[in-house]
């Protein structure tokens, strides 16, 4: 009678082992899916405020294009002076 009495208690253990090694399987299993839509999520934040700090992406990436010929432009003019010392 012993037995089953640790038999039973072992199996009260493992039930509560179960759910979390469940729930880690299906979040391997949809790893990807999940990395995928995650980024699809932050992909479409435009505006975070939180930790004392305030972040606007849209006007931070309608800067960054802004400054992008201003760039090419430096780029080709450095390149340039780099061949005409040659």
């Amino acid at each position: 009678m012993d037995w089953i009495k640790a038999l039973t208690e072992l199996l009260k253990a493992l039930a509560h082992f179960a759910w979390p090694v469940l729930v880690g399987l299906i979040v391997w299993w949809f790893r990807k899916e999940i990395r995928r839509e995650i980024a699809a999520l932050i992909a479409r934040i435009s505006k975070f405020k939180g930790f004392g700090v305030e972040v606007e992406t849209t006007r931070l990436l309608n800067d960054v294009k802004a400054e992008i010929p201003e760039a090419i432009e430096q780029v080709k003019t450095v390149l340039a002076q780099g061949k005409s010392t040659r």
